[in-house]
């Protein structure tokens, strides 16, 4: 049975409400005994009845009526559908081959858990244990893991032994046991029958080397039994180690073993793992073996041909923890070596095949175009046809969810031993998979059991796309499916399936932030109307005498370790910007969006300011600063495209290209340029990203945050309170904080343990710790009371050592002399403005809409008309004569990725093709607009505004720069 908790629950959730209300009754009764029982014999456990709190695993009822424990954030169930059948087998195993050791250090006889013919590859070695079987009337017998309490139960039925010690770290099994078991029969049974029973409860068996020394002094304990109920990192360190031939209690008590616990992603066990045993006599097992070499060496050839990468790996690879043996189902099964659980606790097959089955009931569907509005950008072309889109798939969604016959993608998290493979492929016409197996142990074992050599051949030749990555823990997951995402048809991971068969708990965060993240892609991408911006801007800028950043810049060492203090706008500025306005002339000081207030109201002119974003809302953050005087002191660094009106109340303005942009493409396509400007990555989705980004470019390797804290510690104070969030530092923000954040993520503090954060700033964190891992010859020391940000050093401000007056001049005249440069900018421009021809771009989109007037009458002819686009779009890109092409590729590929998501909504292909024909409907009409809009105002600049930042808008007083 599979351990997710759908599996477990009756069919209607009407039917689990009844079900639960039948058994209320007889749940409440067990808890009334149990509390009565515990209250007159072990008082001292009472507050865990009167303790409804859950911290992880929370107590229901299956759909056979019997109680389990299943995990709040990750839906897995400790047991089968049969807790109390399972509890009491695991005894009668114990009763025959019990696990034991002796605190004299007599040696036990090791017993093979398997034998060396039942092992694909053994290499002479068998796990094995020192087992005997259990008394009638043992010694001691040590329980690891009390669970719901079922076993400790089953265990006093078949024994009565002196002492019984029970370790149970989780206080939520202990809790449900208290409603489960009957503790009743389990304390007067015991007492009855003069067994001594020690309950550890919240402890983790930590301290054994002290209980055991107790019970050898107090009660000349000597051969110890040891029931492991479930695996637990810590318990299974300690259990290995007490049954090994080494095993010396004086060693334990003198602290020179060191029992380290097991929280390698890797070395995940469920904690109701599977046996370790097989009766497959020798012929049996010998043809089950032959089978899987050979299966093995036929996969290896064909990886070989189609992904020579994964041969290299796996040809000569030797499994580092999990080895494999042939169950008595005959079928491959894997065990851990330390830790000694299997991977599967019942025929893998089946497992796998219900995975599969509760797939195809409960599919797990990407939505990236949900909630897809623009926000204040909701004007532009773009958003306006994705809100229709997303109209569209509100409306043709209601009926729920199900998994077509054909998914235009699948990403499967957790292969394990594959054997759902085939019949996965087989079910459904996948047009690209994606697997990712953190454990490559465990591909390893996949090519003994998968038909590799069948399935990608054919698959290839059905025309799937396939994307294996073996060994990552999901630290790099989003950004290898960002890549994907922009890759040659990744379009059509928009409308992916996700598929967890395999439950990691390291990996369970990266697949939830992917999701996340997933949303996001769309919005981060670029579409029309930033494009028509980011050129527009970039041009007039550029026109207006802008200084570019060359390629390759550094600074000579002295000047490269000046250190450099950013500031950005969080809370925690408040506290720090005094100590900053003390210290100003040690630093160069780099300003970052709405700091720009809070800085001028503390009499700190910064060298710099930068900002992100290229709409003219910037225009708006800067004037509540009410000295343009004071703002004609600051040079702007930025990327090309900040608006040109903001521009403008700056003394100089230095700019970089973005790296990616398809503006920045339009810009420098010729390799001259190219080789000529620098390209900044990394500077996204925050001004902090960008600003930290730009300094490390050029070549600062002392840089100081504050203000930095990408979290918050309330919602009423969300940025600092000088700046124009608020309308005085005792106001409340006009800002809806809590609508934009949410309640909050939990993370890791700067400073505290804990702050909360939003989706945005955890991606901001994420970029930079990725950038910094790049440079580990740049020192980042992070004085802001925010989120912990890796890769940086945390230090309050106080505490910084003191630095020399800075001669920031002569920092800024190095750079603007050797940086900075004029050199080959008005040709470049030149070349840009030859391709915006009016009849080229008319004749481009009209090229376009024709393809759209091309017939349809399979799933096949829409995808492949989407393929005729997108190369009609790439001839453009390679003639080297087309503007347009920059404007519109990236809206191109948001609608492929939404037209495809609409040709697999419906198993009927009729009603897919006409849900396709709708969706190309609002395409042609985007591209009409978007057509119109440039070529009648394509030398517009951009004019958003925010009516609710503090009226009257200072750009209703003036007028406006206008474009040259």
């Amino acid at each position: 049975m599979i351990k997710t908790i759908q599996y477990h629950l009756a069919p209607t959730p009407e039917q689990q409400t009844q079900l639960e209300e039948d058994h209320a009754v007889a749940i409440r009764s067990q808890w009334q005994t149990n509390r009565a029982v515990f209250a007159a014999m072990m008082p001292n456990l009472l507050p865990f009845f009167d303790d409804e709190s859950v911290d992880e695993y929370g107590l229901f009822c299956n759909k056979n009526g019997q109680l389990n424990l299943a995990g709040k954030t990750n839906g897995q169930v400790i047991y089968g559908l049969e807790p109390k059948a399972e509890c009491a087998a695991d005894i009668a195993h114990f009763q025959k081959a019990a696990p034991v050791f002796s605190l004299s250090g007599q040696k036990i006889k090791y017993t093979p858990l398997l034998r060396a013919y039942q092992m694909p590859e053994s290499q002479g070695y068998v796990p094995a244990l020192p087992l005997q079987p259990l008394p009638e009337h043992p010694d001691t017998i040590i329980l690891l893991g009390l669970g719901l309490g079922h076993v400790l139960e089953e265990l006093l039925k078949v024994c009565t032994p002196k002492n019984i010690v029970v370790y149970e770290p989780t206080l939520d099994f202990f809790r449900g046991s208290l409603q489960a078991a009957n503790w009743q029969a389990i304390l007067m049974g015991a007492q009855e029958r003069g067994v001594r029973l020690f309950l550890q409860i919240g402890q983790d068996a930590s301290g054994i080397s002290s209980d055991l020394t107790e019970l050898r002094q107090a009660f000349q304990v000597d051969q110890v039994f040891a029931l492991r109920h479930y695996h637990h990192p810590l318990m299974d360190a300690i259990f290995d180690y007490l049954v090994s031939p080494d095993f010396s209690l004086d060693q334990l008590v003198n602290g020179n073993v060191e029992v380290q616990p097991t929280f390698r992603l890797t070395q995940y066990l469920p904690p109701r793992a599977g046996r370790i045993e097989s009766h497959l006599e020798r012929e049996e097992a010998a043809e089950k073996v032959t089978a899987a070499r050979a299966l093995k060496l036929k996969n290896l050839a064909a990886f070989a041909e189609q992904f020579p990468d994964i041969y290299e790996q796996f040809a000569e690879y030797q499994p580092q923890q999990w080895q494999a043996f042939i169950g008595d189902d005959g079928e491959l099964n894997v065990y851990h070596e330390t830790r000694l659980g299997a991977l599967y606790h019942a025929r893998p097959s089946e497992l796998a095949a219900q995975t599969q089955q509760l797939f195809s009931e409960e599919p797990n569907r990407n939505d990236m175009f949900a909630g897809y509005t623009g926000g204040k950008l909701r004007r532009y072309v773009h958003f306006r046809h994705a809100r229709k889109f997303g109209k569209l798939f509100d409306e043709l969604e209601d009926d729920g969810q199900f998994v077509p016959d054909v998914l235009s993608s699948l990403i499967w998290f957790g292969l394990g031993l594959g054997y759902q493979l085939e019949s996965f492929v087989q079910s459904y016409d996948i047009k690209s998979m994606y697997i990712y197996e953190p454990n490559p142990d465990f591909f390893y074992w996949s090519l003994f059991t998968v038909p590799w050599h069948e399935i990608l051949p054919r698959q290839r030749e059905a025309g799937m796309h396939w994307y294996l990555n073996i060994g990552d823990d999901g630290t790099y997951l989003a950004e290898d499916m960002f890549e994907q995402f922009h890759s040659d048809g990744g379009y059509l991971t928009a409308s992916a399936f996700f598929y967890v068969p395999m439950h990691y708990p390291g990996m369970q965060a990266n697949i939830q932030q992917l999701r996340r993240d997933f949303k996001s892609y769309l919005m981060l991408c670029e579409y029309y109307d930033h494009v028509r911006y980011f050129l527009r801007h970039s041009e007039t800028n550029l026109e207006r005498g802008a200084m570019v950043l060359r390629n390759n810049p550094s600074l000579p060492p002295e000047m490269a370790d000046r250190p450099v203090m950013l500031v950005g706008n969080g809370p925690s500025l408040d506290d720090t910007i005094a100590q900053l306005q003390a210290r100003r002339d040690e630093f160069v000081v780099v300003s970052c969006g709405t700091a720009l207030k809070p800085l001028y109201e503390a009499g700190i002119t910064p060298d710099f300011h930068t900002d992100v974003e290229q709409n003219r809302v910037t225009y708006q953050w800067v004037t509540q600063v009410p000295d343009r005087d004071w703002l004609k002191q600051i040079t702007a660094l930025t990327l090309t495209s900040y608006h040109p009106d903001t521009v403008a109340l700056f003394k100089d303005h230095w700019v970089v290209f973005k790296y990616g942009e398809a503006g920045t493409a339009a810009f420098l396509r010729p390799e001259k340029y190219n080789n000529a400007f620098f390209k900044l990555d990394y500077c996204y989705p925050t001004v902090t990203n960008m600003a930290i980004a730009l300094v490390v470019s050029l070549g600062f390797k002392n840089i100081y945050l504050t203000g930095v804290d990408l979290g918050f510690k309330s919602h009423d104070h969300h940025h600092s309170k000088n700046s124009a969030y608020y309308q005085s530092k005792d106001s409340k923000s006009w800002h809806d904080y809590k609508k934009v954040a949410g309640e909050g993520i939990p993370v890791r503090g700067n400073f505290d343990p804990m702050v909360f954060t939003k989706y945005e700033f955890q991606l901001s964190s994420r970029i930079m710790s990725q950038l910094l891992r790049l440079h580990p010859d740049v020192r980042v020391v992070n004085t802001s009371d925010g989120a912990y940000i890796e890769g940086t050093q945390s230090c309050r401000f106080a505490e910084l050592p003191e630095f020399s007056a800075q001669n920031r001049s002569e920092v800024l005249g190095y750079l603007q002399e050797h940086l900075f440069t004029r050199e080959g900018v008005d040709a470049m421009l030149q070349r840009v403005q030859s391709r915006n021809q009016r009849e080229h771009v008319s004749a481009e989109v009209d090229a376009m809409l024709a393809i759209l007037d091309e017939p349809v009458t399979t799933r096949q002819e829409a995808m492949d008309r989407l393929g005729r686009e997108k190369e009609f779009l790439l001839d453009m890109y390679r003639q080297e004569q087309s503007l347009w092409f920059y404007l519109i590729f990236s809206s191109a590929h948001f609608v492929s990725a939404a037209l495809v998501r609409l040709l697999y909504l419906s198993n009927d292909e009729a009603q897919s093709l006409e849900n396709f024909q709708r969706g190309t409907e609002i395409w042609r009409e985007y591209l009409a607009v978007a057509r119109d809009e440039w070529l009648d105002n394509g030398d517009a600049l951009d004019q958003t505004v925010i009516k609710s930042l503090l009226p009257p808008d200072p750009a209703a007083e003036e007028t406006p720069v206008k474009p040259t």
